[in-house]
């Protein structure tokens, strides 16, 4: 068996990274850009999702006006995991 989830954050973003979890088959990605050219868009996780997986993604934005600065602003959280044994996988986003 092999499922996959796709997670977007459908806001402005600036990044999106796999904080926990096994990074094997994970690919991360935001599409746009501003007109200063700088990363920024609708951010999206894409992952293979089996019993007994756990990941964790955090998505980034940045204050108006801080672009370059290096201060990223927490974004939402995802949590996803398929507990062994359960019939179908849990996502959480805050």
């Amino acid at each position: 068996m092999r499922e996959w989830l796709r997670v977007t954050c459908g806001i402005q973003m600036a990044a999106v990274a796999l904080i926990a979890g096994n990074p094997e088959g994970v690919t991360v990605w935001v599409k746009g850009r501003t007109e200063e050219g700088e990363v920024s868009g609708p951010a999206e996780a894409m992952f293979p999702m089996r019993p007994g997986d756990r990941r964790i993604f955090q998505f980034f934005d940045l204050e108006p006006g801080s672009w370059g600065s290096g201060f990223p602003k927490n974004g939402p959280v995802v949590q996803a995991y398929w507990l062994e044994g359960a019939p179908a996988p849990v996502v959480i986003a805050r």
